[in-house]
């Protein structure tokens, strides 16, 4: 805005009050910061230790996973043949069960039968009293899990044949992620404003901090919810995030998708099934919330807080009023961990429209990470989120510089040197990010509980 001229005294419009309240709109010379923070970058920075290099041409990289191990098949039909059962696989070439395998399908039921023949792609069952005794074909249903749970033997036994496991590869990439600010000479020279940075009325001299928080907020976005793969056609690869990673079946995380209002008992079961995968004495767990999620939980967890000072009944010393930021049920203890990046309606504006949820389909994620380290089969412990990155650096960041001069840069780090050399004949200062980048998650202790709609 240029300036006016002044009826009641002499010099630069700036400097009289006065005159700037008349004709400038009230603005306060702070600037108030509502980035939300990296919660997940924050969490893998702590935990992963040495990132993991990868130096494949499509930046792949394949997690050998063992332990989960079972004989087990779906039942595609079951027959009764006199006092046994014929069960065939919806897989015609499964050929793990083996004679003298004592398997059950419905363990509340507990109805058992054992193996006396096998082939791909079948078994015949008999009871366990042996030939005699009936063994009811209603016990093994079509579409249910045939489980092979051991191997029993009477006199003068055998061996049986082999089982060996191997491991399996879930695959994932290491993405290239780019971002670039640039600031002309002019908007540097003119850039005079009411509001300031560190001090300084040149608002130009806070964008390189923005834009580095804009970019680091698209890759808390990248960790959380990237879909994994590579086109070849462009050579460009994605990384697959925390949600896809954890509804990996092959990393054995436990997904949880809700289309209705959830109980407390609903979530409580979810928690227990990821804690108990460790059969550990006690185990930590981490829930990264949203608000819509947190406030539907507090709904649940209000009976039993009885304020007492700085302490509740509900969850120890960490519980304050009713914000409940740890629970304890059968020996698993959960950490709630608001993530400020869940609740924001520019990037997730879409309401769930699920009765009885309050905030957007986001604001209803909750991500479980277990915080314990996980062995590898020779007994390492190892970090179920590791860093991941390709190239010398996992990240670079620098400046070009144009015709400008060097006092203009507001900050001395982006200072090319010389004020006579020049990267570019533009009038112009640009700052590149450059980060190739992403994560291994290793997801048989964590879970993720969301909403469809």
């Amino acid at each position: 805005m240029a300036d006016l001229p002044n009826p009641l005294s002499g010099g630069d419009l700036r400097n009289n009050l006065l005159s700037a309240g008349m004709f400038r709109p009230d603005k306060e010379s702070i600037v108030f910061d509502t980035t939300h923070f990296n919660v997940v970058s924050l969490l893998m920075e702590r935990m992963s230790g040495k990132p993991k290099k990868v130096e494949t041409d499509d930046k792949s990289f394949y997690t050998p996973l063992m332990g989960e191990a079972v004989t087990i098949g779906t039942i595609a039909t079951s027959t009764q043949s006199g006092n046994q059962v014929i069960v065939t696989f919806t897989d015609p070439l499964l050929n793990l069960f083996r004679k003298h395998d004592n398997c059950v399908v419905n363990l509340s039921a507990n109805v058992r039968g054992v193996v006396i023949s096998a082939a791909p792609g079948t078994v015949t069952l008999q009871a366990q009293n042996g030939s005699g005794t009936l063994l009811p074909v209603a016990s093994f249903p079509v579409a249910g899990a045939l489980i092979g749970q051991y191997n029993n033997h009477g006199r003068l036994s055998h061996g049986v044949p082999s089982q060996s496991e191997t491991p399996i590869f879930s695959q994932n990439w290491v993405g290239k992620y780019r971002d670039t600010l640039k600031l002309t000479r002019d908007e540097m020279t003119s850039g005079l404003t009411w509001t300031s940075y560190k001090g300084v009325p040149m608002w130009s001299h806070a964008q390189e901090a923005l834009f580095l928080k804009r970019v680091y907020k698209q890759l808390e976005w990248q960790l959380l919810m990237s879909q994994g793969g590579y086109d070849a056609s462009t050579g460009t690869a994605f990384s697959k995030g925390l949600f896809e990673s954890i509804r990996d079946p092959l990393r054995g995380g436990v997904n949880a998708p809700q289309a209705t209002m959830f109980s407390f008992d609903d979530f409580m079961s979810f928690i227990i099934t990821i804690g108990r995968k460790r059969n550990q004495k006690s185990v930590q767990l981490l829930a990264l919330v949203g608000s819509g999620f947190l406030q539907t939980f507090q709904q649940f967890t209000a009976p039993f807080i009885q304020y007492a000072g700085v302490n509740n009944t509900f969850g120890g010393v960490d519980v304050k009023g009713l914000d409940v930021m740890t629970s304890t049920l059968a020996g698993v203890t959960v950490g709630f961990v608001l993530v400020p990046a869940f609740s924001d309606n520019n990037q997730t504006p879409t309401p769930t429209s699920i009765t009885g949820l309050t905030g957007t389909i986001m604001e209803n994620f909750c991500f479980v990470i277990s915080t314990n380290n996980i062995n590898s089969v020779d007994g390492m412990a190892m970090s179920p989120m590791r860093r991941t990155y390709a190239g010398q650096n996992e990240t670079i960041y620098g400046s070009i510089r144009g015709v400008i001069e060097p006092n203009l840069i507001g900050n001395p780090a982006l200072d090319g040197g010389s004020s006579n050399v020049f990267s570019t004949d533009e009038d112009s200062m640009t700052m590149e990010f450059l980060t190739q980048r992403g994560g291994d998650f290793i997801c048989s202790d964590m879970g993720v509980w969301y909403v469809t709609n």
